[in-house]
């Protein structure tokens, strides 16, 4: 006898069989279209509107009256493309190229942090970093991300060959620029690779420029001498603050170093013309880099005796300066009676290492006055130098503003721009030689350095600078009572 209550019915087995998977590609893919609509509806509404505006025409109004809202609408489109085409471009072929930027290259975003070692394995899950947000400009991306929990700075630093190997960029560097955020900056190709030109300028603009600067008004009077000197990686023009810091310039033979002074003598040139800075310059290696530009400067030398004497007695002026200033302010500011004081270095080893024992240790001492005493009383050293070493150049801890050139070997990046700066990716090391004038900027106080190149000044552009601000009066009745001594 069979039991027949075991064995179960046809209807029970057909309700038991197992779904179809093409069911489940199907709802799938309806509903990433479905989003897809919606999201890009939602990021382009201008072109949600108009399509809604011709449908609901048709569909209200029939057919006619649909071909005319659209001949309506393609109207205003196109008025609105002359009259502002930025603004038309920017919410409509703006947003679609962003997100196809991000699409191309960021799709693989958790696989790419896996592979570069900034995954983090949970159970069965892998964590990486979110990633925030993405700026696209001209040569990089900047991708601002929150690290996973534990992830420190130093692990981002670790990966970025890595990451620039995976992104298919030049470089890749690392910065925090605050809690629980890191901000990688992916260098797609060479910023600055043409080179800068300082723009044409007249006498009267300059002259008004500089007394505007240097008026000692309002914000200028704290932030001190601003000038122009080129450009930096993102397009922003490149200023440095001149007055109440001391700057030094780093970098080979070819490296750029003299475009950085002449960038630093042309926009201090107003200055000198409306009689509120002056130029105290020393130029060791015979006069030839600066020479060109002797009547803007107040004292011009090339011999180590004389280039001795200049600093004596620039050290002199400061120290009359502070005695008369302690207990009045705190912050020299120049005018016309007291100008800020800048000496110039074209090359500081010459002076430092390659000069007899009793002239080196008197150099020394003079420059290491007027490196610590010098800021406060409107005194300014500019030096640069191609060893940055500290048996070269003993007292460059005491230059608070450091540019790093093309240097031959990333200790001499690591002494010029501090510890840490090449894993940040100032790699100066790896500049190519065929961009002189471009480095990066440090300045203490500030997080990372900053790509940078300075102008280029040919002869001619030299030339013309001299011309509109070379002083008109004898020297000798600005400031201090200095007197003009070219040799």
């Amino acid at each position: 006898m069979t039991d027949t209550n075991n064995q179960p019915s046809d209807r029970h087995r057909s309700g038991s069989a197992a779904p179809d998977p093409s069911d489940d590609a199907i709802g799938s893919a309806l509903w990433q279209l479905t989003r897809f609509v919606v999201v890009w509806a939602w990021r382009l509404p201008v072109v949600t509107l108009s399509v809604a505006a011709v449908a609901v025409t048709g569909w209200r109004c029939g057919p006619t009256n649909a071909i005319i809202a659209t001949v309506v609408v393609l109207a205003v489109l196109a008025c609105w493309a002359v009259l502002d085409p930025a603004s038309l471009r920017r919410i409509t072929l703006d947003r679609i190229r962003f997100r196809y930027r991000v699409w191309s290259r960021y799709r693989h975003w958790t696989a790419l942090c896996a592979d570069c070692g900034l995954g983090r394995v949970r159970g069965e899950d892998i964590v990486v970093p979110k990633l925030l947000r993405i700026r696209f400009d001209d040569a990089c991306d900047v991708l601002t991300i929150k690290p996973v929990r534990g992830q420190t700075l130093s692990d981002f630093i670790a990966a970025t060959d890595a990451l620039a190997d995976a992104f298919g960029a030049d470089t890749v560097s690392a910065t925090r620029p605050g809690p629980q955020q890191i901000r990688l900056t992916v260098q797609r190709q060479q910023p600055l690779a043409d080179p800068v030109t300082p723009a044409a300028t007249d006498g009267t603009s300059g002259s008004s420029r500089a007394a505007s600067t240097l008026s000692g008004h309002g914000r200028s009077q704290r932030a001190g001498v601003r000038i122009t000197v080129g450009e930096r990686g993102d397009g922003r023009p490149w200023q440095l603050s001149v007055a109440g810091a001391h700057i030094l310039i780093g970098g080979v033979t070819g490296a750029g170093k003299g475009s950085v002074l002449w960038s630093i003598i042309a926009g201090l040139a107003p200055a000198v013309a409306a009689g509120q800075v002056q130029l105290r310059v020393a130029d060791p290696k015979g006069g030839m880099e600066l020479a060109l530009g002797a009547p803007l400067f107040h004292r011009f030398t090339y011999r180590a005796d004389t280039i001795a004497t200049m600093l004596a007695d620039t050290t002199a002026v400061m120290t009359d300066r502070a005695e008369r200033l302690r207990g009045t302010t705190r912050q020299h500011v120049p005018t016309r009676a007291e100008p800020l004081i800048v000496v110039v270095i074209d090359e500081l080893a010459a002076l430092t290492a390659y000069t007899d024992r009793k002239l080196k240790t008197e150099i020394e001492q003079h420059l290491g006055l007027l490196l610590t005493q010098g800021r406060a009383v409107g005194v300014s050293v500019v030096a640069a130098v191609q060893d940055p070493s500290k048996d070269v150049v003993p007292l460059r801890q005491l230059f608070p503003i450091r540019i790093a050139l093309r240097m031959a070997e990333s200790t001499q990046t690591t002494m010029i721009l501090g510890p840490g700066a090449v894993e940040r990716g100032a790699r100066a090391h790896q500049i190519p030689e065929h961009l002189p004038g471009m480095g990066y900027l440090a300045i203490d106080g500030t997080a990372a350095p900053t790509l940078v190149r300075a102008f280029h000044y040919t002869d001619t552009a030299i030339a013309h600078t001299v011309d509109l601000y070379a002083p008109t009066q004898a020297t000798d009745d600005v400031g201090d009572g200095g007197t003009t001594e070219q040799e």
